[in-house]
């Protein structure tokens, strides 16, 4: 893997967690602006958030080790 490779899957990795915490801000308010305050609602709304921040994170991870693996050989 190339450098540029990497640095572009870092990008990915981090530019869809912007994501993410975007559409959490909007999934814990109404539709009407107003914040959610049902704990229930807020902890699986979160908990799906966790799981895609969990997946890029391990992305990243998984890239820096397939470019370390690649360069040691």
């Amino acid at each position: 893997m190339e450098i540029n490779r990497l640095s572009e899957g870092y990008f990915r990795g981090c530019d869809e967690l912007h994501e993410i915490a975007n559409r959490l801000y909007e999934a814990v308010h109404e539709s009407n602006g107003e914040p959610i305050v049902d704990p229930e609602r807020v902890a699986k709304i979160t908990a799906n958030a966790m799981r895609e921040i969990r997946w890029n994170v391990d992305f990243i991870r998984d890239m820096a080790r397939e470019y370390h693996e690649e360069a040691s050989k």
